[in-house]
Formats: structure tokens, C-alpha cells, sequence
């Protein structure tokens, strides 16, 4: 199976002495079949000292024929997708993540 990438999109998200969340704007583009996936390129003490918090990145929403679908997956693979939505999650730490989406 060739992949071709269609969106790539990095985030970044600061949560110090908290918990935060945050979705970002959904990438749209042309339907398609389609593989995403997502990954943690960064995790950081706020403060650059101490023990490092925690972060996930998860897709949490995407859009195939028309039809809204939610949940957290790190991956998934879908066809008729027009539209999908990551969400950084942090607690005490700087987070920086990744979402793909590729056509297959």
C-alpha cells in the first residue's frame, strides 16, 4: 500500500501545575481513504528543572461520509474521511506533538 501524505501538522501546548487540554482547529481536505496517526515529539518540565508531567496526543473526532465519529485513538485507518481533529493533553509539562494524515 503507497501512503501520500495529505496533512501534517505540529502542536504544542504548556500546561505548568495543571492539567490542560486542548483541541485544535480540525484539518479538513478532498475525501478520502486515509490513515492517521499521531505521536509526542516533546515533553518538557514547564520550568526546563525537576521531574518532566505527562502528555498524550490523540485524534479525537474525525469526519467519514458524513458522519461524526469521537473517541481517542492514536491511530486509525478510515474511508470517505473530509475532516479529523487532534487533542493535546498535558499535566505539568510542555507538550509538542504531531498529527498525520496520509491517503491510502
Amino acid at each position: 500500500m503507497a501512503l501520500t501524505l495529505l496533512k501534517c501538522h505540529p502542536y504544542a501546548w504548556d500546561a505548568p501545575n495543571t492539567t490542560s487540554s486542548n483541541e485544535f482547529p480540525p484539518l479538513t481536505f478532498p475525501s478520502s481513504s486515509v490513515f492517521i496517526t499521531c505521536y509526542l515529539t516533546a515533553v518538557n518540565s514547564p520550568d526546563g528543572h525537576g521531574s518532566y508531567g505527562q502528555a498524550r496526543i490523540f485524534i479525537s473526532e474525525y469526519v467519514a461520509d458524513g458522519k461524526e465519529h469521537n473517541g481517542s485513538w492514536t491511530c486509525l485507518t478510515a474511508d470517505k474521511v473530509t475532516q479529523v481533529s487532534f487533542t493535546l493533553t498535558a499535566f505539568d509539562a510542555q507538550a509538542e506533538g504531531v498529527g498525520l494524515v496520509f491517503a491510502t
